[in-house]
Order: structure tokens, then sequence, then C-alpha cells
């Protein structure tokens, strides 16, 4: 079994220097799939309250930001292939094992 690898639009990656930026970027599809609105409620929870926690407010737009440089990688693709195959083939020989 070979793994397709999924073919990205090219364009270029936006400026992503502010939670602004990172929300737009995710917006406009350069994430995961669920990205925009995981973050929409991640960071909702973060600074909501009547104390709100900055720290892990910044801690969920660094991680968003990591998603959006992630899947915007060109190798991608390659290395979840690589890696899938690994597995695939590391079952094979376990269950020929007797």
């Amino acid at each position: 079994m070979t793994v397709q690898p999924v073919h990205h639009e090219s364009r270029g990656l936006p400026s992503l220097d502010t939670v602004g930026d990172i929300r737009a970027a995710l917006h406009e599809g350069f994430g995961f799939p669920d990205d925009a609105s995981d973050f929409e409620a991640d960071f909702a929870r973060a600074i909501d309250g009547s104390a709100p926690d900055l720290a892990d407010a910044a801690r969920v737009v660094a991680v968003y930001k990591g998603h959006i440089l992630l899947r915007q990688n060109p190798d991608l693709d390659a290395a979840i292939a690589e890696g899938v195959e690994a597995a695939l083939a590391a079952k094979e020989s376990a269950v020929d094992r007797p």
C-alpha cells in the first residue's frame, strides 16, 4: 500500500507576525483542517474570564503558527508517507513472525 501525497496549492506564506496574521492565515486555509475554528476556541478560552492567561494565549498562538509552517512545508507529505510505509512494513513483518 502506497500513501498518495496531498497536492498543495502553490501560494506564498503570509506574514505570521501578529495574532491577526495567524487568524487570517488559518481562515484562508493555511493550517490543517479545522485549525481556524480550533484556534478561535483555544484562544478565546485562554483570554476569556476575569484573569486572562496571557502565557496560555501566547502558547496557543505559537502552536497554531507552527501548524501553518508545518502544513506549508513541501517535505511534509513525503515524511508522512515514509512514516506510514515504515509502520506498515513493521506491521507486516510482525504478522509474519510466529
